[in-house]
């Protein structure tokens, strides 16, 4: 199979040299060739030979390029295969890194959600006829899971009693890896409990029943949530 084409080229060569060789006798034969039929004497088999060593010597040559092609061919199916190969360990690679990442993030959400307790302030409204202080918390999600602030949980004390309302937040927000976010949430105030406030300036409260509630889905497609817990005394209302 491999040598066809040499095969077709022996025997466009040995049809024309006969095709030539019978041209050759008859035009010697001049006694022989009105007795002939028509197309046996055409001029047109002058061109046959022509187009049999044409025929056969393409086919021939288009088969050696051919097989000179198939190697280099192989060659740079057999490189692209073993890129991809090593393309596809390296991903996998990289994606076992990231899957070991979140397993441990997942186990330690807490530590991976940084508040910075020393910038939290408070905006105290206690003369308003419907009297509030707005408190203040920064985080960075250090995560590489995005977390939504949900709600809090707990009471603010005063004078070491709760206050009547649960604070509530202001600007629930969806917090991306390596960002930054204030959470402001507002702390109601009866008017007699902000009265005694004003004469007693300046206050602190004590927040250490109090926690912020984050939910994330994790790297399985589960639906988590993680408390993180207020120090005690970290706000500090004055004028």
């Amino acid at each position: 199979m491999k040598d066809w084409s040499n095969i077709v080229l022996i025997t466009c060569v040995s049809i024309a040299a006969i095709v030539e060789a019978l041209q050759q006798a008859l035009a010697g034969a001049t006694n022989i060739t009105p007795h002939l039929p028509n197309f046996a004497t055409s001029p047109r088999w002058n061109f046959v030979p022509l187009i049999l060593l044409t025929t056969g010597g393409t086919v021939w040559l288009w088969t050696r390029v051919k097989r000179k092609a198939e190697p280099a061919l192989e060659s740079h199916t057999d490189a692209t295969q073993s890129i991809g190969q090593q393309e596809s360990g390296q991903q996998l690679a990289f994606s076992k890194y990231l899957w070991n990442i979140a397993e441990e993030d997942s186990r330690n959400m807490e530590q991976g959600v940084q508040f910075y307790w020393g910038a939290a302030s408070t905006y105290p409204q206690l003369d308003a006829i419907e009297p509030y202080i707005t408190l203040r918390v920064e985080f960075v999600n250090a995560t590489v899971f995005e977390l939504r602030v949900d709600h809090l949980e707990g009471r603010i004390q005063y004078r070491n009693s709760p206050l009547q309302q649960v604070p509530q937040i202001i600007n629930l927000a969806a917090v991306s890896h390596g960002n930054h976010c204030q959470v402001d949430f507002r702390q109601w105030l009866l008017p007699e409990t902000a009265r005694t406030m004003l004469a007693e300036l300046p206050v602190t409260l004590k927040t250490g029943n109090l926690a912020l509630i984050f939910r994330y889905t994790d790297h399985t497609g589960t639906a988590r949530s993680v408390r993180c817990g207020f120090p005690d005394e970290i706000f500090t209302v004055s004028k």
